[in-house]
């Protein structure tokens, strides 16, 4: 068994119109409630009324499975792979849920991760999308909810670490057919 790191981000089709509200950001965080640290999965979710960007941590076929859900998950529209590797250690220890917003902290986060200064993942690496949701994860504000794992983790994230110069992380190619979604390229 290895322990796997998706990053990844979709279309959010399920908001719209409309902000959402802190109850709504309640609800997203519930309905993650089945990645628990007794479930094997962390990581961390951001949306906003255009994207969800997510970091999902465990078990690789574990996460596999729970990946291809949010795919048939009707709020999520053309998902994009960005990262799919074995790691050491977890870099997110329960599970936060954010909402991507606008204020000068958040801002300041996107310009420092992006190239713009909205929540963009498009033009984005893997690598600031992970530092990017690792820093809102830290934020202190009530669009940002955390669950704890059951069980001490390390307090704060580890800084990633640049892989050795030519080793690159597994690459898993999947295919999934999804009923009237003919094709998914993977």
């Amino acid at each position: 068994m290895y322990l796997t790191r998706f990053v990844f981000y979709s279309e959010n089709v399920g908001l719209k119109s409309e902000r959402p509200s802190a109850e709504h950001i309640k609800s997203i965080l519930l309905s993650c409630s089945r990645y628990t640290f007794a479930s094997g999965i962390s990581g961390a979710l951001i949306f906003n009324e255009s994207w969800f960007v997510q970091v999902m941590e465990g078990e690789r076929g574990l996460t596999t499975r729970s990946m291809l859900s949010l795919v048939q998950d009707p709020r999520h529209r053309a998902p994009v792979l960005i990262r799919a590797a074995s790691v050491d250690e977890r870099r997110f220890p329960g599970w936060t849920v954010g909402y991507a917003g606008h204020s000068e902290a958040i801002d300041a986060l996107y310009l420092r991760h992006g190239i713009v200064s909205g929540f963009h993942p498009v033009g984005m690496t893997a690598d600031s999308v992970e530092n990017l949701l690792a820093d809102m994860a830290s934020l202190n504000s009530p669009f940002v909810l955390r669950s704890r794992p059951a069980t001490p983790v390390a307090a704060s994230p580890a800084p990633l670490h640049p892989s050795p110069a030519g080793e690159r992380g597994e690459i898993i190619r999947v295919r999934p057919t999804l009923p009237g979604k003919p094709g998914l390229a993977g």
